[in-house]
């Protein structure tokens, strides 16, 4: 019997031990802060007046883990966190409803433009116009004579209800909102090209006007703090060199992204699991992110160092988003639905991942590319929270803008969550693994495997993780009547070589043992590290150690997959790519 290959990667440890030096070394600073809330805010337990005679005595090395369960700690950060942070002081504040527009709005036809106000304001236009004597020709004006009568009208709106500010939303625009988004419009054609580029990310799914919506939205409709917000992060130099190493925004990611080595999406996804499926009761597209089962070493394995991860990233942003909003437009009723370039984002802490220690470098450039695409981030919920994740967030928190901290929630539990995802998604809308009556995470994963494979026939992908242990380990995969092997691929940064074979079910090789290991790989990254004597230490490299070509027909399951000499330590990530069976002239299956 094969020995179970599980990868333990507790950092709870390493969070105990940060946790409990800060609480120890500012005791006398913090009075009594425990925690931090969806603000930033420390959360405070007791009174300074308390002291610093009892933190100094909870930071006791026998009475530490205790003290960190207490009442006074765990649970009043939890009770504090498991809620989202009121929205009332925020301007604009994020869609809770459906968007529809009578029409689609076309902004290239002038006569359109009325559509975008808030049902009033077009009254309002209307008259005033007629009073003005311009009557139903503000239809037929260019687009320069619009903008001028809209600025008069605005003045008439201005001095009857100071302070008006509509949703910022097509449909419920005040009319110098209207000003703002047209004049946007225009500014967007006589500046760098990045900045249409970025606005029109994803078009046609989103029309044009919700695109410029929501850019607006993100600064108070302040169009000059709009173009600073596109550049403060450096967007339209890291734009521009995304397009120059690949301008499709490495859609094609096992032969865009030489560095892989090939790696289908798919299989990175195995490592880093995120997809989409759904829409909220506003149109904004549900995204699941399981980030407690993240792998940063099976990541390492495909990526060399996790930093160099950023291409996914820009693919999911990017191609992700638009992928999602296509196949939710394509499932919804137009007349009563409009799929929004937003999400309601549900992360999951559960696992034993150490993203959010060994991955942090990978976190912090992350930023740089969800910049691209602002005001997306609808409502986040942060399940599974557990209390050391408050030292991670007080660090993540800094390097995202304050808006959308704002919309974040945290959750010790998913049945915690479950009343605030009741208001905010219908219940065939929310996978089951959440307690929706949709499909399971699982499923899903595999729908979205399924659908982003490097090559036609490949229906799934066995994927699995194998650390060294100084003694022989493997795992065993099957294939079904009508399924065949495709490929078997090893994915390492290991500079120790590993002896790795497949047996079928009878105990015929099928592969015997064959070294893997970078001088044996058929395609090496041309990252380079740190290292003093420049080597390509750590690279990234892959060895396919078997094709459809070892299978015959008559090959049967289960498989097993076996290592021998490897280095206590290293990483080899196995990719089993499993196509559906060919059927020949004769009505038999064939490799």
């Amino acid at each position: 019997m094969h020995e179970a290959v599980v990868i333990k990667e507790d950092d709870t440890d390493n969070f105990d031990k940060e946790l409990k030096s800060k609480t120890c070394d500012n005791a006398a600073k913090t009075d009594g802060a425990v925690g931090v809330n969806g603000n930033g805010t420390k959360i405070s337990s007791r009174t300074s007046a308390q002291g610093t005679d009892e933190r100094k005595k909870e930071c006791d090395e026998d009475n530490y883990m205790d003290a960190k369960l207490r009442q006074s700690d765990a649970t009043i950060y939890f009770d504090a966190m498991d809620q989202f942070p009121s929205s009332s002081d925020m301007s604009y504040p994020p869609t809770r409803r459906m968007r529809q527009l009578p029409v689609e709005v076309d902004m290239r036809e002038a006569g359109t433009f009325r559509l975008l106000l808030d049902p009033s304001s077009r009254q309002i236009s209307t008259g005033s116009l007629i009073a003005s004597g311009m009557g139903e020709s503000f239809l037929s004006l260019p687009s320069e004579g619009i903008r001028a009568s809209v600025a008069q009208i605005s003045g008439f709106l201005t001095m009857e209800n100071p302070g008006t500010q509509g949703t910022g939303y097509p449909g419920e625009l005040t009319e110098a909102e209207l000003e703002t988004c047209l004049e946007f419009r225009e500014q967007l054609k006589k500046r760098d090209p990045a900045f249409k580029e970025m606005v029109m990310a994803m078009h046609p799914h989103e029309n044009e006007a919700f695109a410029l919506c929501r850019f607006l939205r993100a600064r108070n409709f302040d169009m000059e703090d709009v173009f600073t917000m596109m550049q403060e992060k450096n967007q339209t130099e890291n734009w521009h060199a995304v397009k120059r190493k690949d301008p499709n925004f490495f859609k094609d990611f096992h032969t865009a992204i030489p560095e892989f080595n090939g790696c289908p999406l798919a299989v990175f996804m195995s490592q880093y699991p995120i997809f989409a499926a759904g829409i909220g009761k506003n149109g904004a597209v549900v995204w699941y992110f399981k980030a407690g089962h993240v792998s940063c070493p099976g990541v390492e394995c495909i990526v060399g160092k996790i930093a160099n991860a950023l291409p996914f990233a820009w693919n999911r942003l990017y191609h992700g988003s638009r992928d999602a909003m296509e196949r939710e437009i394509a499932r919804s009723d137009d007349a009563t639905t409009t799929v929004l370039a937003e999400k309601i984002i549900i992360i999951d802490l559960e696992g034993d991942s150490s993203l959010f220690s060994s991955g942090m470098e990978f976190l912090q450039a992350a930023p740089t590319v969800g910049a691209c695409f602002p005001e997306t981030n609808n409502r986040t919920y942060i399940l599974n929270a557990r209390f050391s994740f408050s030292i991670v967030w007080a660090v993540i928190s800094r390097m995202m803008d304050p808006r959308s901290v704002q919309k974040i929630g945290f959750f010790s539990t998913i049945s915690k969550a479950k009343k605030d995802f009741a208001e905010h998604i219908d219940s065939d809308q929310l996978l089951s693994s959440y307690g929706g009556t949709g499909q399971s995470f699982d499923d899903i994963l595999a729908a979205r495997q399924r659908e982003a494979a490097h090559k036609k026939g490949v229906v799934r992908y066995v994927v699995e993780l194998l650390a060294m242990s100084g003694r022989q380990i493997g795992f065993d995969f099957d294939v079904t009547s009508d399924e065949r092997v495709d490929s078997i691929v090893i994915y390492s940064r290991s500079d120790n070589k590993c002896e790795i074979s497949v047996v079928d079910g009878k105990c015929n090789y099928i592969v015997d043992y064959r070294d893997v290991s970078r001088k044996q790989a058929t395609s090496k990254s041309k990252f380079r590290d740190d290292a003093p004597d420049q080597s390509n230490s750590h690279n990234n490299y892959a060895v396919e150690i078997a094709s459809s070509k070892n299978f015959t027909a008559d090959t049967t399951g289960p498989f097993f997959v076996n290592t021998k000499s490897g280095v206590k330590g290293d990483y080899f990530l196995v990719a089993i790519s499993i196509a559906e069976k060919k059927v020949n002239s004769s009505g038999m299956g064939s490799s």
